[in-house]
């Protein structure tokens, strides 16, 4: 059975909104992650500043057998790898809303 253009067409806006949509959910998971440590951080630095400490800062021997001493990674707030993940879920939430409405125009439920 031969498909026609538009049946092509059809599964093609399909199967890259399916990807897209993937795409998106891992970003999406990244960028939770990311507010989780955030908001520890600032949950710490508001309880116990004394106690936030960043990757290879050493921790000072009168503070070494306090268990409220939380470790960040210093990587995990970079402002540009911030900056990439929200413009990266931007992008792909636009791709998605476009095409959800090329869907809806071979007569697919917009999603």
């Amino acid at each position: 059975m031969d498909l026609d253009e538009s049946q092509v067409k059809a599964a093609s806006i399909l199967y890259e909104y399916e990807e897209t949509k993937g795409e998106l959910a891992k970003k999406t998971t990244e960028l939770k992650r990311s507010t989780a440590v955030f908001t520890s951080l600032s949950n710490t630095l508001s309880a116990a500043p004394l106690f936030v400490f960043f990757d290879g800062e050493p921790i000072p021997p009168e503070f070494s057998n306090v268990v409220t001493v939380r470790m960040f990674k210093a990587g995990d707030f970079e402002i540009e790898k911030l900056r990439a993940l929200l413009n990266g879920v931007r992008e792909l939430e636009l791709k998605l809303r476009r095409l959800a409405a090329e869907r809806a125009t071979y007569g697919f439920p917009v999603s």
